[in-house]
C-alpha cells in the first residue's frame, strides 16, 4: 500500500468511528420516542379478544360484534383484537381497524405496519395519521385530517412481541 491508500483507509476508519460516536450521543438508532409514565388505572380493558376461534368456527358476525371498540370519540367506528399466527407458540398479532368514513364501498384498504421494525402502530394512530391526537395533558381529541376518512385503515403491531402483539 502506498501512502495515499493508507491515508484513505485511516480517513474511512475515522469517519466510521465518528459516525458511531455521533449516533450514540444523538440517540439515532435508539428508541427516539420518550417514554411517558403511566397514570393510575381507571378500570380495565378486560381479557384479550382472540378472533381466530370465531373465524375457524364460522361465527364471523359474533366475532365482528365482539371486536367492535366502544367509540373513544363521537362517530369514530373501529374494531380490534388478536389474530393467531402460530398456535404452537401462542403467537398472536394485534390489529386495530378503522373503516373508511367516506364512500366505504369504493375506498381503498391500507395495511399499516409501523416502521422500526418493532415500533407499535399506536405511534402512527395517535401521532401521524389516525383519527386521534393526544395532547401534552394526555387528552384525546379528534385529528382534523386523518386517513380513515377516505380509506379503510388496518393497523397491525408487528412482529409478534411488538406493542400489543
Amino acid at each position: 500500500l502506498d501512502g495515499l491508500e493508507i491515508l484513505e483507509m485511516k480517513i474511512c476508519v475515522f469517519a466510521t468511528v465518528w459516525c458511531f460516536v455521533l449516533i450514540s450521543i444523538d440517540g439515532h438508532g435508539m428508541n427516539r420516542y420518550r417514554r411517558v409514565r403511566s397514570g393510575p388505572v381507571h378500570g380495565t380493558t378486560g381479557d384479550p379478544l382472540f378472533l381466530t376461534p370465531y373465524i375457524e368456527s364460522g361465527r364471523l358476525e359474533e366475532g365482528r360484534r365482539a371486536s367492535s371498540v366502544p367509540p373513544i370519540l363521537e362517530k369514530v367506528r373501529s374494531f380490534s383484537g388478536y389474530l393467531t399466527v402460530n398456535k404452537m407458540y401462542n403467537s398472536n398479532m394485534f390489529f386495530w381497524y378503522f373503516p373508511a368514513e367516506n364512500s366505504p364501498e369504493t375506498a381503498p384498504v391500507v395495511l399499516w405496519l409501523q416502521g422500526g421494525p418493532g415500533e407499535s402502530v399506536m405511534f402512527g394512530i395517535f401521532t401521524e395519521m389516525g383519527p386521534f391526537v393526544i395532547d401534552s395533558n394526555m387528552t384525546v381529541s379528534r385529528r382534523e385530517y386523518y386517513w380513515s376518512k377516505d380509506m379503510h385503515m388496518i393497523y397491525v403491531d408487528n412482529p409478534v412481541g411488538t406493542g400489543f402483539s
